[in-house]
C-alpha cells in the first residue's frame, strides 16, 4: 500500500469530438503516443453518452457538426453534474468576435483555429489539464481541512466531558473517595490532558503544515546516525516492553532532506511499532536503496492490522486511534503528519501489515550520495 502518490496529466482522459472520422482519428493517434487516454466521438448525441460513460479531463470538441452542434452539445454538458467541470477546448473554423463569446459563455475554457497545428493543441491541452488538476487539488484540500477540523473539534470537545465528571467527583466527594482511588483518577487526568495536549500540538503542526508555515530546511542526512540518535531515547521505553530494537540501516544510505522532519518520522514510526508490539517482542530498522530512493524500513512483530485498518490511516475524515498493547493511548494523527513531512521531502510511505504477524512502516526519500 503505497501513499502519496499524485495524479498528472498523462494520467488523464480526453475525448474528441468530431463528425470528420479522419481528423478524428489522427488527433487520437497523436494524443495516445504522447501518452493521454484518449477517446471518440462521431457527433453532439454520442459525445453526451460518452462524456457521462467515461468522465473525461478534458474534450476537444468541434464547433460545427451536423445536426446537435458544439455550443449546443456544451451547454448540455455543462448542466449536468456530472460533466459540468469537464474543461472544452473548441476547434472552429469560424474566427469571429460573436463565435468567440458564445462558445465562452457555454462553458468552453478555450478555442483553437481548424485547421490546427498539432503541437499547439497540445500545448493549449496541457495548460487547461494542469489548470484542472491544481483547481481539484486545491478543492480537495480544502474540504478534507473542512472535514478535519470538524472531526477534530468533537475529538478535542469530547475528553472534557469525562475531565469535568472526575473534577466534580473530586470536589464534591473528596472525604468518602479513597486514597487508592483518587491515585487512580489524577493518573486518568493526566493520561487524557497528556493525549489531548499532543493531539493539539500535533494539530497546530498540521496547520502550520497547510499554510505553508514550515518550510524545508534540507541538508545531508546519514539515515543511520539519526535513527541512532533517535533510539537513545526510544530505547527507554522500549525496554519498559522488553521489546529490542535494533538498527539494521547501512553506515552509506543519505538523503537531502529536513533533519528535524525525518527525525520526526523516526519518531513517531518507531513509537507506533513499540506500541503496538507485545512485551518481549522485536523492531528492526532496516534499509535498502535504488537508483531513486533510499527506503527506511521498520518492522515489528506485534499485533497488526486489518485491510480495512490500513485504509484508514491517513484518512483526515476518521483519525484512528488503538490502545497499543499495555493499553498505550495515542492521538491518531501522528502518520498524517509523517506523510505531510514526506511529501515536503518528496518521499512516500509504504505500508505491509497482517493481523497478528506485525507491520512493516517504510519511508522512502529521494537517493542522495556523498
Amino acid at each position: 500500500m503505497k501513499i502519496g502518490k499524485e495524479k498528472n496529466i498523462y494520467d488523464c482522459k480526453i475525448l474528441i469530438v468530431d463528425d470528420i472520422q479522419e481528423s478524428v482519428e489522427s488527433l487520437r493517434r497523436f494524443l495516445t503516443l504522447k501518452g493521454f487516454i484518449a477517446y471518440v466521438a462521431e457527433d453532439g448525441n454520442s459525445a453526451i453518452a460518452k462524456a457521462n460513460k467515461v468522465i473525461p479531463d478534458l474534450i476537444v470538441l468541434d464547433l460545427a457538426m451536423p445536426g446537435m452542434n458544439g455550443i449546443e452539445v456544451c451547454k448540455i454538458l455543462k448542466a449536468d453534474e456530472k460533466t459540468k467541470k469537464i474543461p472544452i477546448i473548441f476547434l472552429t473554423a469560424i474566427d469571429t468576435k460573436d463565435m468567440v463569446v458564445d462558445a465562452l459563455n457555454a462553458g468552453a475554457v478555450d478555442y483553437i483555429l481548424n485547421p490546427y497545428d498539432l503541437n499547439e493543441l497540445l500545448l493549449r491541452i496541457k495548460i487547461h489539464l494542469e489548470l484542472k488538476i491544481s483547481k481539484e487539488k486545491i478543492e480537495n484540500l480544502n474540504e478534507e481541512r473542512d472535514r478535519f477540523y470538524a472531526i477534530l473539534s468533537h475529538d478535542l470537545r469530547s475528553p472534557f466531558f469525562g475531565v469535568l465528571g472526575l473534577i466534580d467527583m473530586l470536589e464534591n466527594e473528596f472525604e468518602q473517595i479513597s486514597e487508592s482511588e483518587k491515585i487512580e483518577i489524577i493518573h486518568s487526568l493526566k493520561t487524557t490532558l497528556n493525549t489531548h495536549y499532543e493531539l493539539l500540538n500535533e494539530f497546530i503542526l498540521w496547520s502550520q503544515f497547510q499554510k505553508g508555515i514550515i518550510g524545508r530546511n534540507p541538508e545531508l542526512l546519514n539515515l543511520k546516525e539519526l535513527a541512532d540518535s533517535k533510539l537513545n531515547v526510544l530505547n527507554l521505553i522500549a525496554s519498559k516492553k522488553n521489546i529490542s530494537i535494533t538498527n539494521n540501516i547501512s553506515d552509506s544510505v543519505y538523503a537531502y532532506s529536513d533533519k528535524k522532519m525525518i527525525g520526526s518520522i523516526y519518531q513517531n514510526l518507531i513509537n507506533n511499532a513499540i506500541k503496538f508490539t507485545p512485551e518481549n517482542g522485536e523492531i528492526v530498522l532496516s534499509s535498502k536503496s535504488d537508483n531513486l530512493y533510499n527506503h527506511i524500513s521498520i518492522k515489528d512483530n506485534g499485533i497488526g492490522m486489518s485491510q480495512e485498518q490500513k485504509e484508514k490511516l491517513f484518512n483526515t475524515e476518521r483519525t484512528q486511534s488503538r490502545l497499543g498493547t499495555n493499553q498505550e493511548k495515542g492521538t491518531g494523527f501522528g502518520l498524517i503528519l509523517c506523510k505531510e513531512m514526506l511529501s515536503l521531502n518528496d518521499g512516500y510511505i509504504t505500508i505491509e501489515s497482517e493481523e497478528g504477524k506485525g507491520s512493516i512502516f517504510t519511508f522512502s526519500l529521494p537517493a542522495s550520495k556523498i
